[in-house]
């Protein structure tokens, strides 16, 4: 999609790096051919998913600073800023009526806004903020801090609102539609029929890349790896693959996630694990869900059948079936993620049994070590279903992948065509297929022009320092500045 002569406004409401500057970025690339506006709308706040702490502020971090310069370049770049936007007292009082209306015995999933006789679903992002930032559903026992989320993401969807009003743009720019103080902004653009456009980081720290869709849609996303396959030269495609698929087994066990960063599994997960040989191994990889927990109130459009509704009960499903074979034995590995959660701890008391082997989220057993000594490796959205595939292990998905059109993941209907799978001998060779996804995850996205990642300072836009830390703390910094970046010259190269 070219944009090109359009009135695009940006609304960002995280000032994090590289949220904001990739907004920013993106505004510079835009500006030349089109009528481009930025709006931050992540001011005065009584909740927000990031909060700086009482002794950064004392030495004087600020997020209002950084706002602040990157206003100052865009307008000396021509691109109009919109001031704030003050809601009235009635629409505030009728903000906070409604976010002091929840109460525990309410889905909040389902806790809708009503504006212009339209409900907008707040409650739904307002969860996943708050699974991501505690990482269970403890936060549920505490009423003032659902109400403070829930009164921020009503600000920010009615400042939003008024800011698409007034410029009645063609599109609107901004974040992850997934969180309480970014899914209102996209919401209020929906309500008023404007295209959205979503940006996000791309397959390294280096680049950045846009979503014309929901991030967060299978279909989507698979049509795009495909689109990356043919458009890239066959000898890099096949490098950025094989590249992909070989990184868990060298380089100390890293592996690209997909989301601009490389993880080490090198100190967490070193240990291989002994298997019985006289036996089937099946093995089911947990995975966190969060992101997925603020797109629908259930898993049904990703679920083909109630029997693999949500990862629980997708998990008692295979759970059943595997007990009724004599000869197999099911491994659950438990995701990082779930650790000393109720998740992880009811594990224990519930599936612990001779045929079924648990490994706790802490545990120092490698993962990729335990796939490829599982017969069946079965995943709910999970990466290594397609590791998996790469090398040859059935690969059984209990819902939609982002690589399911792919045709190389096996998707059973149902618990009964679960029970068949699971009984085959013989499975299609599926490692040319993966290609193009562990292309995807190596390459995607765009390089960045005019922000530059600093792995001191944060970054620079056009040559001027942008972070949150404050005169004196950046002062501190660049008296150790070519020390570290000797141990790091590497890192940002």
């Amino acid at each position: 999609m070219e944009l090109v002569n359009k009135k695009i406004l940006h609304i960002e409401s995280f000032p994090d790096t590289p949220l904001i500057d990739t907004s920013t970025e993106i505004a510079l690339n835009l500006k030349d051919k089109n009528n481009v506006n930025f709006f931050w709308c992540g001011y005065d706040l009584p909740w927000k998913d990031w909060e700086l702490s009482i002794f950064k502020k004392i030495l004087g971090f600020s997020f209002e600073k950084k706002v602040s310069i990157i206003e100052n370049i865009l307008r000396s770049k021509k691109v109009n800023i919109i001031d704030k936007i003050h809601l009235s007292e009635k629409k505030q009082n009728y903000i906070y009526k409604w976010a002091n209306n929840y109460n525990k015995k309410k889905n909040l999933k389902k806790f809708l806004y009503k504006e212009n006789n339209v409900y907008v679903n707040l409650g739904i992002s307002v969860e996943s903020s708050l699974l991501s930032i505690y990482k269970n559903y403890n936060f549920k026992k505490n009423d003032f801090i659902i109400k403070k989320s829930l009164i921020s993401s009503a600000i920010v969807f009615n400042r939003s609102l008024e800011a698409i009003k007034r410029i009645k743009p063609s599109s609107v720019i901004t974040f992850n539609n997934r969180f309480a103080i970014s899914r209102p902004i996209i919401e209020a653009a929906k309500l008023c029929k404007v295209n959205v456009i979503r940006h996000e980081v791309g397959s390294s720290e280096k680049k950045y890349e846009l979503f014309y869709d929901d991030v967060h849609n299978v279909n989507s996303r698979c049509k795009v790896i495909y689109n990356y396959w043919n458009n890239t030269s066959k000898k890099t495609r096949l490098k950025n693959a094989v590249n992909f698929f070989k990184m868990p087994y060298k380089n100390k066990n890293k592996i690209n996630t997909g989301s601009g960063k490389i993880k080490s599994f090198s100190k967490n997960q070193s240990k291989t694990i002994q298997l019985p040989k006289n036996k089937k191994i099946v093995t089911f990889f947990t995975s966190s869900n969060y992101e997925y927990e603020a797109i629908s109130a259930d898993f049904s459009f990703l679920a083909r059948s109630i029997d693999f509704k949500d990862q629980i009960t997708a998990l008692n499903s295979l759970v059943s079936i595997v007990n009724k074979f004599k000869n197999y034995l099911l491994v659950i590995r438990v995701h990082p993620s779930f650790k000393n959660s109720d998740f992880e701890n009811s594990f224990w008391e519930k599936y612990e049994s001779n045929n079924i082997k648990l490994i706790k989220s802490e545990s120092k057993i490698n993962s990729f070590d335990l796939m490829k000594k599982s017969d069946y490796v079965v995943t709910y959205g999970s990466t290594l279903a397609i590791h998996a595939a790469y090398n040859n292990i059935p690969s059984i998905t209990l819902r939609k992948h982002v690589f399911s059109c792919s045709k190389i993941l096996i998707e059973p209907k149902n618990k009964r065509d679960l029970y068949k799978i699971l009984r085959k001998k013989n499975f299609k060779n599926t490692k040319i297929k993966c290609l193009p996804y562990g292309n995807y995850i190596m390459s995607f996205g765009k390089k960045f022009k005019y922000f530059k990642r600093d792995i001191i300072f944060k970054g620079y836009i056009n040559g001027i320092m942008v972070n949150n830390f404050g005169t004196f703390v950046n002062f501190v910094l660049s008296l150790f500045y070519p020390l570290i970046r000797f141990y790091k010259k590497n890192e940002f190269d």
